[in-house]
């Protein structure tokens, strides 16, 4: 089977550290999960094959195209795709990078797919912001596996 690759997979702007911390805030501190360079986050579960599980996730993660986007209160956006994974997306980091999304769409779509343009600006808004974390989602799930647990806070 031909696996499929995006001619664009983009590099986050944002610290990890930021992204832990926004991640979890959305989670109300209560949320183990795997952080990957690229801002992709695997909640977690206990299980006994953790590293097994990451590996397996994020090999599956290269085949998703589908998604569901949450603007978040002060404007950042998670981006959510099959079961527990998602993509944090900074606010700042789509308004730098909004003019190059939309000049560089056709290289976030994968062969043959086609993305129906929608007349309203909050569902452009999310086109955009989805497209771009599934290409930052491309580029964790086919760089070398490296992440970081992300604990609970105490206390939540």
């Amino acid at each position: 089977m031909k696996e499929l690759r995006l001619a664009w997979e983009p590099e986050s702007l944002c610290s990890p550290e930021m992204v832990s911390e926004q991640v979890m805030r959305y989670m109300d501190g209560n949320a183990r999960f795997a952080q990957f360079a690229n801002d992709t986050c695997l909640m977690l579960k206990p299980v006994s094959n953790l590293a097994e599980t990451i590996e397996g996730a994020l090999r599956e993660a290269r085949r998703l195209a589908e998604f569901k986007v949450y603007r978040m209160e002060q404007g950042d956006y998670l981006v959510f795709f099959a079961g527990p994974l998602l993509v944090y997306v900074g606010r700042d980091e789509f308004l730098a990078r909004t003019a190059e999304i939309q000049h560089r769409i056709s290289e976030l779509k994968f062969s043959e797919e086609h993305i129906v343009p929608t007349s309203q600006q909050k569902d452009e808004t999310n086109v955009l912001v989805g497209l771009y974390a599934r290409g930052k989602l491309q580029r964790d799930a086919w760089s070398p596996l490296s992440y970081i647990l992300v604990e609970p806070t105490l206390g939540g």
